[in-house]
């Protein structure tokens, strides 16, 4: 189309990133869906997550934004919507150190070379730890809890969180080990969704009695 659209207004203002420069990097979520509402509480508003890092960024360093890919694929697509409204990329741009990187740009090598990952309760953030790349979590994710999340909802949490990052904080190998042996045990093998069934080696009836007995343990605890 010829008209004004997403990715028209996202080229206009994307700028190559500077990898060599601090930085920390906020992937945009896929809107809308179950990570930003509910899991992101307010912050469903993702301008609102990214003007407290913004506010809260140690001296020199800067936050690269990128678009989810998806956001212009599914549903609405290219075209303006109640999640990415006319104006929306140019409101981000006009975040001090905010800067929108093309949409082509890897996603893994902004992330390992990142001080920081910046996610609301997105998979990103769990990408970012099993990297030892430390997280700020914004919202109610199913990770929050493991080594290496800072929970963050306003610039005072966030300052604190990046105040250790930048004096050195790392994750240890032995923390994501640990990550992934919670996952492990805290987890049920099975599924809700149609088109993971076509890729388990779960049967459906498997997956319906696991899930059933995860359920029926939870409430005998409670």
């Amino acid at each position: 189309t010829f008209l004004p659209n997403l990715r028209s207004e996202y080229k206009k203002i994307e700028q190559a990133p500077d990898l060599e420069k601090p930085y920390v990097y906020m992937p945009l979520c896929f809107q809308p869906e179950r990570t930003s509402s509910p899991q992101g509480g307010v912050h469903v508003i993702l301008p609102f997550a990214l003007e407290t890092v913004s506010s809260s960024l140690p001296s020199g360093w800067t936050i690269y934004v990128k678009e989810h890919p998806s956001q212009w694929m599914i549903r609405t697509k290219e075209a303006y919507s109640s999640a990415r409204w006319k104006g929306y990329y140019e409101r981000l741009a006009l975040i001090p150190n905010v800067k929108l990187v093309p949409i082509e740009t890897s996603s893994f090598e902004l992330m390992q070379k990142s001080k920081a990952i910046a996610v609301v309760a997105g998979t990103a953030g769990w990408e970012a730890m099993l990297r030892k790349i430390p997280v700020l979590n914004f919202g109610y994710t199913w990770y929050r809890d493991l080594a290496g999340i800072f929970n963050v909802s306003d610039p005072e949490s966030c300052r604190i969180a990046l105040r250790k990052i930048s004096d050195g904080y790392q994750i240890t190998d032995t923390e994501v080990i640990d990550n992934l042996k919670n996952f492990d045990e805290g987890s049920i093998r099975g599924y809700i969704e149609g088109a993971v069934e076509k890729q388990s080696s779960f049967t459906h009836e498997e997956a319906t009695r696991n899930l059933a007995r995860g359920i029926i343990e939870e409430l005998q605890i409670v």
